[in-house]
Parts: C-alpha cells; structure tokens; sequence
C-alpha cells in the first residue's frame, strides 16, 4: 500500500509541475522534496488553478521569505515592497461542522 502511496505522490507531483512554466512556481506548488505527507494540506480539486499563476498579472508572494510588515490603506507591506490593491479577502479558513472560527467585522474606509 505504501508503494501506492508514493506513486501517486510523484505523479500527483509531475501532473502539477507540468502545468506551471516558472521553476520557482513548480518547486513552490509541487516540490521535489516532500515537504509533508500528502493530504496533510487541503489538496486543490480544480480545474484551470495552476495555469492562473502562469499569467503575468498573478504574482506569488512567499510570507515565510517575506513577511507581511503591515497593511496599509493601499493594500499590503512585506518586508521586500508594498502590493496595492482594491480588494484584500481575508481567508481565516471555514469549519463544516462547527462553522467560523472568527468573527470578522468588515469595515469600508473611504475618503
């Protein structure tokens, strides 16, 4: 069973490095080194989501190499630039069997 196992990690692996162009994505999304054990981080079920990071309007910012510093009325500053932006979604994650686990109060600061 675990031969299995490791076989569809490498092709699960393969299938993801084929649809992105950047070395740098590829490692990011499917690494060569198993980072941990497949299923241990939500698994994309999707249709089209790595080829939207192959656009050049799509940018990956890495918070562990450069952390969030602030966010700011323009968007969001790491610790190598500022990314503007219109709209910042905060994705606290969803529980299905007991609901949020935060309560968020959104909030509209205009001029």
């Amino acid at each position: 069973m675990y031969d299995l196992y490791c076989a569809y990690i490498l092709i699960r692996r393969d299938k993801v490095r084929a649809r992105l162009n950047d070395p740098y994505l590829k490692e990011k999304f499917a690494p060569t080194i198993k980072p941990h054990a497949f299923g241990c981080k939500r698994i994309s079920l999707e249709n089209g989501f790595y080829e939207l990071f192959n656009r050049p309007n799509v940018h990956v910012v890495d918070v562990n190499e450069t952390p969030i510093v602030e966010v700011t009325p323009a968007g969001i500053k790491t610790s190598e630039k500022e990314f503007e932006f219109d709209f910042v979604v905060c994705a606290t994650g969803y529980d299905a069997i007991t609901g949020g686990q935060f309560s968020l109060v959104l909030l509209c600061m205009r001029e």
